[in-house]
């Protein structure tokens, strides 16, 4: 369960490194493990939420990159900016 947010991440940010659209995703993975799951895990460490702490950061991780990793998906900006990497090609309509 804490990990249910890990397909996506993974779907939506393959396109968007591969078409060269990569800030989104290094940024999103910057706050996903600094912002999320550290600060719950020592959260979970250093309180009385305990283990909840260490499944809420893994819970979090997973789902916020998720949700901004699919956003920026469905943005089609990625288009754009692997279509600049090659501005000659023809896109067929097969």
């Amino acid at each position: 369960m804490a990990h249910s947010g890990l397909p996506v991440t993974v779907a939506a940010s393959g396109p968007l490194d591969t078409s060269g659209d990569t800030r989104i995703p290094f940024v999103n993975q910057f706050f996903r493990i600094f912002c999320g799951s550290l600060s719950l895990a020592y959260l979970g460490a250093m309180t009385a939420v305990g283990y909840w702490g260490l499944y809420l950061g893994f819970l979090a991780e997973t789902s916020i990159s998720a949700a901004i990793n699919y956003w920026q998906f469905r943005t089609n900006k990625w288009k754009t900016i692997s279509e600049s990497y090659r501005p000659n090609v023809v896109v067929s309509d097969d």
